[in-house]
């Protein structure tokens, strides 16, 4: 049975986070912001690279939103990391599931997105896994 390819994507995306998560509480003698730092170079590198290999600019067509995202996606990493260095590595990655529900009402309010009824069956049962 083939798997399509954003699924691969997705199982790739999964295990390399894990990945990640081990090597930053593997690393938790080094502070949260210097880990960060490091991966955040390297990402950098990577997107450069991806960017121009494809004729893209770096700076994108909206600064302001692109702006928005790089500080909310710091102040979230930074957080992240930091639980992760400071709680059991399970418990730290089950509070990072509560993201969808977070998604979910943001689509709603903020995008102006629908959030289909099989979706919301779906994020009882997250909470329950969460609690």
């Amino acid at each position: 049975m083939r798997i399509p390819s954003g699924s691969q994507f997705m199982l790739m995306s999964g295990f390399f986070s894990s990945l990640v998560n081990l090597e930053v509480k593997l690393l938790s003698h080094i502070p949260a912001v210097e880990v960060i730092f490091f991966n955040a170079l390297l990402a950098l590198l990577f997107s450069v690279v991806t960017l121009r290999y494809h004729q893209l600019s770096v700076w994108g067509k909206n600064h302001g939103l692109l702006l928005a995202q790089g500080v909310a996606g710091t102040i979230g990493i930074t957080l992240y990391f930091s639980t992760l260095q400071q709680m059991a590595l399970p418990n730290a990655v089950i509070l990072r599931l509560t993201a969808p529900i977070f998604a979910a009402v943001m689509g709603i309010f903020i995008a102006k997105e629908a959030v289909r009824l099989p979706q919301w069956f779906f994020l009882p049962c997250l909470s329950q896994v969460l609690s």
